[in-house]
């Protein structure tokens, strides 16, 4: 059916950023491949003036759907090819602390392996946390136990405060062993979506 055009054609911000003191203009365009032909006409003039073109998605979609390839429409590539811009493209995955570490084991091991060491490294915090996990089960299954038991109620409430402490430290230790593993997971992830993103845009340039 019809579409219709917004009121507004463009909004100009201004302040005082550093990232933006030489003078550099950033432009928030429309998707390349938009249904709106007026749109996409917006982002086909302004690509003609860019020094440069990022592409921002978020890196489970850029990976997983192919982003770099599918943006890539025909009209894009041959504005890319007429304006001399392929050199000047740069795809900016965002979200990139959202991962999880159990699938970027299972999936990139491989990945994780090109460096030395570092496959081991996140197999070893791995046990450490599993084993840290299963020692808090289990001294809360302990405390219940103690609970129950009507011949340690009066020494309960001592053994109950050290056993806390106990659950406390393990949890402290077993968040920074979580931590470390998420940055070496996250930083695996990263490398195998350059990748991907890197063989993907040279095949939607064919």
């Amino acid at each position: 059916g019809p579409q219709t055009w917004p009121l507004v054609r463009k909004v100009i911000l201004q302040g005082p950023w550093a990232c933006l003191s030489t003078g550099a203009c950033l432009v928030d365009l429309p998707g390349v491949r938009d249904a709106n032909v007026a749109r996409a006409k917006v982002s086909e003039n302004y690509i003609k003036k860019c020094n440069k073109i990022w592409v921002v998605a978020p890196i489970k979609r850029a990976v997983d759907d192919g982003t770099a390839k599918e943006l890539l429409g025909e009209q894009f590539k041959r504005r890319l090819l007429m304006d001399g811009q392929y050199g000047n493209v740069s795809f900016i995955c965002t979200q990139t602390d959202d991962c999880e570490v159990t699938e970027i084991i299972r999936d990139h091991a491989d990945v994780a392996k090109h460096e030395k060491g570092r496959w081991e490294k996140i197999s070893h915090l791995s046990q450490k946390i599993c084993e840290m996990e299963k020692r808090i089960g289990q001294q809360k299954e302990e405390e219940e136990d103690y609970k129950a038991d009507v011949n340690f109620e009066s020494k309960f409430e001592a053994w109950k405060k050290e056993n806390d402490n106990q659950i406390m430290r393990l949890k402290d230790h077993c968040e920074l062993f979580q931590k470390e593993l998420k940055f070496l997971c996250t930083t695996v992830r990263n490398e195998y979506s350059k990748k991907c993103l890197q063989e993907d845009f040279k095949e939607g340039l064919r």
